[in-house]
């Protein structure tokens, strides 16, 4: 039962590191992409159809 709640543990501070590297990773990224112009679709719908 212990060894189950030690990896259990072990788990969740892996993934807490790698959130916490995705969120620096993605706000260099964003700090990148401010003050350029972007191309984009905007989908959405309308009376539930699609517009493009």
């Amino acid at each position: 039962m212990l060894k189950n709640k030690t990896i259990e543990n072990f788990k969740q501070k892996r993934a807490n590191e790698l959130m916490e590297i995705q969120s620096q990773i993605s706000w260099k990224w964003i700090e990148a992409k401010i003050e350029q112009a972007l191309k984009a679709v905007i989908k959405r719908k309308k009376a539930g159809r699609n517009i493009w």
